[in-house]
């Protein structure tokens, strides 16, 4: 083997990765795409939670004594399920 043919595989070599260097890209794509996924569960809570305060809002204004009602129905339950 000549010394151009040597560097050249050298080169080569140099040029493929190594499965420690595949290990590092699969786990970079992994964390990469768990970030993705979090932060769209984070803006669907976000809408959800938007949505779910509009809609006691609109209820507060438009029927206050029944929003009343259903509060305090639902804390006499959350009471008497906590003290069991």
């Amino acid at each position: 083997m000549n010394t151009s043919a040597a560097s050249q595989e050298a080169r080569d070599a140099m040029r493929e990765p190594t499965s420690e260097g595949r290990a590092q890209t699969t786990v970079d794509s992994v964390v990469s795409d768990a970030l993705d996924k979090g932060r769209e569960a984070n803006r669907a809570m976000r809408d959800v939670s938007d949505n779910f305060i509009d809609a006691i809002d609109e209820s507060i204004k438009t029927r206050p004594y029944t929003t009343l009602a259903l509060v305090a129905a639902v804390g006499f339950l959350f009471g008497a399920a906590w003290r069991r």
